[in-house]
């Protein structure tokens, strides 16, 4: 059965961005990650004409799922050198959608994003979670192969990638957050509830994410993958058929 989270009434949020950055074994590529933030913090804010002491208003919250004491230091070294806000959040070792649910939880700003760790942020993302966004925007991925990379994935490159997800922080609560019992389609499921809840979702061509491959990401196991996102869509297939209104995988989560 599936499971998601639940919050209380909605409160208003400012404008602004939470950049969600779930941690499990990310010790070589966090800094990666965080730096692409920063970097396109500053590129947008010196287009904006800016001054270093009033960035855009971005804050990034790490969680670590599981202790990881290295990726905690690393996200405490960064935040001396970040103009916005870095907040370390620990969980016991939950999966990547229950990590992302606690980043949802802890976003105070009107929109939210989820940034892998091993990925890289573009300013043209960055600038669409500034803007003010009444439905959710998906954007497209550009691939890079780290060394070590051997292998096909079931992801080309330029598609559009549902992880680039901007969308209203209330309504991403509203909705329900992730599907915790679900590792690899999370971002698809998610998606599908959308739809079937009659929620209309952006689609653009500019590049929200640079997604590195390396020897252990995900994308490697394709069997899992595509079992996953085949029992997402048989799930919304069913849930049609049997004119469940809204859509839900099942109980969620406290």
């Amino acid at each position: 059965m599936g499971r998601h989270m639940i919050i209380s009434e909605p409160t208003p949020l400012p404008p602004g961005l939470s950049v969600t950055i779930p941690v499990f074994h990310s010790e070589r590529t966090l800094s990666r990650a965080l730096e692409s933030v920063r970097s396109c913090v500053e590129q947008l804010g010196a287009q904006a004409g800016l001054a270093l002491e009033d960035p855009p208003d971005v804050e990034i919250v790490v969680v670590l799922d599981g202790p990881n004491e290295q990726c905690a230091n690393i996200a405490s070294d960064f935040s001396g050198a970040f103009t916005g806000s870095v907040h370390v959040v620990e969980i016991p070792h939950s999966g990547i959608s229950r990590a992302r649910n606690t980043g949802l939880r802890h976003a105070k700003y009107q929109n939210f994003t989820v940034l892998d760790a091993d990925d890289e942020l573009t300013p043209a993302r960055l600038e669409e979670g500034l803007s003010e966004i009444a439905i959710p925007v998906v954007g497209r991925h550009k691939l890079v192969h780290d060394p070590g990379w051997v292998g096909d994935t079931v992801e080309r490159d330029q598609d559009l990638n549902y992880s680039t997800l901007v969308i209203p922080t209330e309504l991403a609560r509203k909705i329900g957050g992730f599907d915790e019992n679900i590792a690899l389609a999370n971002d698809l499921e998610f998606l599908a509830r959308l739809e079937v809840q009659n929620v209309r979702v952006k689609l653009v061509d500019d590049i929200f994410v640079l997604r590195h491959l390396g020897p252990s990401h995900a994308s490697a196991d394709r069997q899992r993958i595509h079992r996953e996102r085949f029992q997402v869509l048989r799930d919304v297939r069913d849930a049609i058929r049997e004119n469940k209104e809204p859509y839900q995988r099942g109980q969620h989560a406290h």
